[in-house]
């Protein structure tokens, strides 16, 4: 463990080193892109939900710009909760739950994805995803308790909750008025998180070329699922940490520079954004502030 500790140190500085700014700065135009192209799908769910609501994009942009810079630097994506507080300030006539509901309808296409990434990924074998990496069958039979444990628990739960959900879910269905319109929700929703994974996946392999690895769909395949997996818990922000190790694992020492250097570089730019738009939407760079600004200014816009 200390010799992988320290090649992947070592490996860290060489490729730091000898890394590509330019590639490295069409990267991050390329992940700047694609926030704007998801901040879209996710303004296109949120008019479908308030019809009565005239939305402007530039609010919904900001919205996503300082929710997407907080999860880059405070964990379990508390940026979510900017996000919608920002929304409702621009938005008055909308409702908490309803908003909070886009974001469920905003994750269907990144849950059917991941699952493509991961099966795709899976399905060619060991050779691709890494010696080191077992594959799913092989860790369900080797721990079948915890897999048994955790279906117990998921039954258990559905089955205490059966006649809370109803109450709960209670004005949250705006969020998934846009599922009702399949023609509407493919062109004016998945077709953005299409164009938005593709501007991913290209970013990937410039980050790839900029630091010397091989950029080719396999690996780019490779980080995409090892960046959803890192997500599926965010104990920290943006699964930092979590996916430098997964890629170092299943790359090889060679890849802690371009894990390391990749999650700096979205992270940082995602941070000047979020400060960038903030002030412009509340005049104020104060978290608590610019969410009481947010509180006010519904209040305010209200009848």
């Amino acid at each position: 463990m200390v010799e992988l500790i320290e090649d992947a140190a070592q490996a860290l500085e060489h490729r730091l080193a000898g890394v590509s700014f330019a590639l490295l700065a069409i990267a991050l135009a390329l992940h700047f892109a694609k926030v704007a192209a998801r901040s879209r799908a996710w303004h296109n769910i949120a008019q479908a939900a308030f019809p009565e609501e005239r939305l402007r994009f530039g609010h919904s942009f900001g919205a996503y710009l300082c929710g997407a810079g907080t999860n880059a630097v405070v964990p379990a994506r508390s940026g979510e909760v900017l996000k919608l507080r920002l929304m409702h300030g621009k938005a008055p006539e909308t409702r908490y739950k309803g908003l909070a509901s886009t974001l469920l309808t905003e994750s269907l296409f990144d849950v059917a994805t991941t699952a493509v990434v991961l099966v795709a990924g899976f399905s060619l074998g060991l050779a691709f995803f890494g010696p080191s990496l077992p594959t799913p069958l092989a860790l369900v039979a080797g721990h079948p308790w915890p897999v048994v444990g955790a279906a117990f628990a998921l039954s258990l739960a559905v089955v205490l909750l059966r006649h809370k959900l109803p109450r709960l879910a209670a004005g949250s269905g705006r969020g998934f008025r846009i599922l009702r319109q399949p023609r509407r929700y493919l062109t004016t929703v998945a077709s953005w998180q299409l164009a938005a994974l593709g501007l991913r996946t290209a970013s990937i392999l410039c980050f790839l070329a900029a630091f010397h690895l091989a950029a080719t769909p396999q690996t780019a395949l490779l980080v995409l699922g090892i960046q959803s997996a890192a997500d599926l818990v965010p104990l920290t922000p943006n699964g930092a940490g979590t996916q430098q190790a997964l890629l170092v694992v299943a790359l090889g020492a060679s890849a802690a520079g371009f894990g390391v250097g990749m999650q700096v570089a979205t992270g940082a730019m995602e941070v000047v954004l979020a400060l960038i738009a903030l002030p412009l939407m509340t005049g104020s760079l104060s978290w608590p502030r610019a969410t009481a600004a947010a509180d006010l200014e519904a209040a305010a816009s209200t009848p």
